[in-house]
C-alpha cells in the first residue's frame, strides 16, 4: 500500500510541475499568466472557505447528503470562476489566445493539485504512524480509536485504490483547463454572463464525483471510489469538448 500511496503522491505534485516546466519552455507566452492562475485559485479560497464555515454555522451544511454536497459544488464554483474572471479581466485582459488558457487553467488546477500532494504527504505520515501504535498530539483517545478503525479498513481496500488521489488530481487539471478556456471565451467575446455557465460547469464536475461517492456506499467502499472516479473519468469528455470548441473561436495568432 505504501508504494500507491507514495506513486498517487508522486502524481499530484509530479503533473503539474512537468505542466509548469512545459508551457515555460515550449510555449511562446506570457508565463506570469501561470503565477496569475494560480494566484486566482489561492484568492478564491479567501472566500470560500469562510464561506463555508459561515453556511456550516448557519446549519446548510450539515452532514454528507446531497443537498450539502450540492451546496459544496456550487460555492466552490461561485468563488473560484468570478476569480479566474477577475484576474483574467483585470491583468491580463488582452489575453485571448488557447494555449493563455490553459496555461491559466494550469497555474489554477496546478496549485490546488501541489496542495493537495503536500497535504498526502502529512496524511501518509499520519497513517502509518497511527498504524504502528504512534499517536498525534491533540487527537483524544476515541479520536486515535476511530482512526485506527478506518486505518484498518483502509488496509482491506486493494492497494491500487490509493492511485484514485492521482488520477482524480489530473481530471480536476483537465478540468481546470476546460473552466479557464470559457471563462477566456467570455472576456473575449465581452460576455460576461457566461461565466455562470463556467460556474455550472465546476457545480456539475464537483458534484458529480462527491454525489456516486456517497449514493454508492461513501469513501470506505473500494467500488464507490472506483465508481467515482469513472465518473470523472467520462466527464473528460464535455472538458475536451469545451477546450477544443474555444479553441476553435479564441485567436491563435502566432503561438
Amino acid at each position: 500500500m505504501l508504494f500507491f500511496q507514495i506513486l498517487a503522491i508522486l502524481i499530484q505534485l509530479g503533473v503539474p510541475v512537468f505542466l509548469f516546466f512545459l508551457i515555460w519552455k515550449k510555449w511562446k507566452i506570457d508565463n506570469r499568466l501561470i503565477y496569475a492562475g494560480s494566484a486566482a485559485f489561492l484568492g478564491s479560497q479567501l472566500i470560500h472557505l469562510p464561506l463555508n464555515w459561515y453556511l456550516a454555522n448557519v446549519g446548510l451544511l450539515d452532514g454528507s447528503g446531497l443537498v450539502t454536497l450540492l451546496i459544496l459544488s456550487f460555492t466552490a464554483g461561485l468563488c473560484e470562476e468570478p476569480a479566474r474572471y477577475f484576474v483574467l479581466k483585470r491583468w491580463w485582459p488582452a489575453s485571448n489566445t488557447y494555449k493563455e488558457a490553459i496555461a491559466f487553467g494550469a497555474g489554477h488546477g496546478g496549485i490546488e493539485s501541489l496542495g493537495v500532494g503536500l497535504l498526502s504527504i502529512f496524511s501518509v505520515m499520519n497513517f502509518w504512524n497511527i498504524k504502528n501504535g504512534g499517536i498525534i498530539p491533540g487527537i483524544t483517545p476515541e479520536d486515535l480509536m476511530l482512526a485506527r478503525e478506518q486505518i484498518e479498513a483502509s488496509l482491506a481496500m486493494p492497494s491500487w485504490l490509493q492511485l484514485a488521489g492521482g488520477f482524480e488530481r489530473i481530471f480536476a487539471i483537465v478540468f481546470h483547463f476546460s473552466a479557464s478556456c470559457i471563462v477566456m471565451f467570455s472576456i473575449a467575446k465581452n460576455k460576461p454572463m457566461l461565466v455562470w455557465l463556467a460556474i455550472l460547469w465546476h457545480t456539475l464536475f464537483n458534484f458529480a464525483g462527491l454525489s456516486v461517492l456517497f449514493l454508492a456506499g461513501g469513501a470506505t467502499e473500494p467500488n464507490a471510489i472506483m465508481y467515482s472516479e469513472l465518473t470523472l473519468l467520462v466527464l473528460m469528455i464535455p472538458s475536451i469538448w469545451i477546450i477544443k470548441t474555444t479553441r476553435k473561436s479564441l485567436k491563435s495568432n502566432q503561438y
